[in-house]
């Protein structure tokens, strides 16, 4: 239970994700109530998406905004809607779409971001099937809303809670991706003022192509050589694993060495003193593995051309699980998921590159 006093902290304000602690008592111990027989899986902390039953099949359904990015609005609702679906085991096939307007935007902004989604649903294989656009009073900059479905086979699904003792922990794909995108787009200038090149910001925005993880997720879960995957969004791969260890109720080690960081993205954060490990990472996603498993899911990994690495170990049962970071002479216990970088860049109060 959170006191009161924690509670009225937060009543001024905040940027990013609540605390796990306050989401629960104010949101999601009052939305949980009516369960249906077909809902598998509801409101849960780390869990990635709903799964209702069908009986033919079982339906992910996971919705999320683009709030702490100017750019790509449009491309990056898709991804890291439809990530949510992919690390579930099911294919994405269904969007809803809301899509928030400054008032007083030009109509050519609003064909850029609607362009963008559509480019990017199609890429995907996702079919709009609905949704709201409105101009908002308020917004400074657009918000995409994004509410991806879709249908899958009951021995394809995978949860977050799945993870089980002495599992291996694989990283794919190189984390803080989308947020060397974000603060090349949103925060040039400070990456100017740290001495960095245009052609290096340049490289770093082209990052945010990367943000999809679909095509790397399911080929797992068909084969079903995951005991559990989850997604790296806001908190960074030290929150995701986090939510991993919650979920399941396991504690984790993990070997910071080993994490896979583009050397663009190493170059951006050391820059900025920042750490790409507590930073949004759509594009990458943690898996654990049965041991017996490893060298098949790195060798598919290899073949599908994704970056990949062996970074930590599923430990025994706990009901408080925690997340231990070792590192060269260092270790950090986290029994929360830390704030996110890019959140707290916006939190200071500044206009992106202003």
């Amino acid at each position: 239970m959170v006191d009161d006093y924690s509670i009225r902290l937060y009543e001024g304000g905040w940027t990013g994700k609540l605390p796990q602690e306050i989401l629960e008592q104010i949101v999601l111990s009052r939305v949980r109530g009516l369960t249906w027989a077909s809902t598998l899986m509801g409101p849960a902390i780390g869990e990635d998406a709903a799964l209702i039953d069908l009986g033919s099949c079982v339906m992910a359904v996971h919705s999320d905004p683009i709030t702490e990015s100017h750019f790509s609005v449009g491309s990056l609702a898709v991804d890291v809607a439809s990530n949510d679906i992919a690390v579930r085991g099911v294919r994405p096939q269904w969007m809803l779409v809301d899509v928030l307007m400054p008032v007083g935007s030009l109509l050519s902004s609003l064909s850029a971001v609607v362009s963008e989604l559509s480019s990017e649903a199609r890429r995907l294989g996702i079919e709009i099937v609905g949704g709201h656009t409105e101009a908002s009073p308020g917004l400074k900059h657009a918000i995409v809303i994004a509410t991806v479905m879709g249908c899958g086979r009951h021995d394809y699904i995978v949860t977050t809670a799945g993870a089980k003792e002495g599992d291996i922990v694989i990283q794919v794909n190189p984390t803080a991706m989308e947020a060397t995108a974000i603060i090349a787009n949103d925060f040039k200038d400070l990456l100017l003022g740290a001495g960095l090149s245009e052609s290096e910001i340049s490289e770093a925005s082209s990052l945010i192509s990367r943000a999809s993880i679909m095509n790397y997720a399911l080929p797992l879960a068909e084969r079903r050589l995951v005991t559990s995957m989850h997604d790296i969004t806001e908190g960074g791969l030290i929150g995701a694993t986090y939510e991993v260890a919650k979920a399941s109720g396991h504690d984790i080690t993990i070997y910071s060495d080993s994490v896979v960081v583009e050397d663009i993205t190493r170059k951006i954060f050391t820059a900025l003193k920042m750490d790409p490990l507590k930073s949004m990472g759509s594009g990458s996603f943690i898996a654990t593995v049965r041991p017996e498993n490893k060298e098949r899911v790195l060798e598919l990994l290899r073949d599908l051309g994704v970056k990949s690495s062996v970074i930590g170990v599923v430990g025994g049962s706990s009901r408080t699980p925690k997340l231990i970071v070792k590192g060269k002479g260092s270790e950090q216990v986290y029994s929360s998921p830390p704030e996110d970088e890019v959140a707290k860049l916006w939190s200071r109060g500044r206009e992106p590159n202003d």
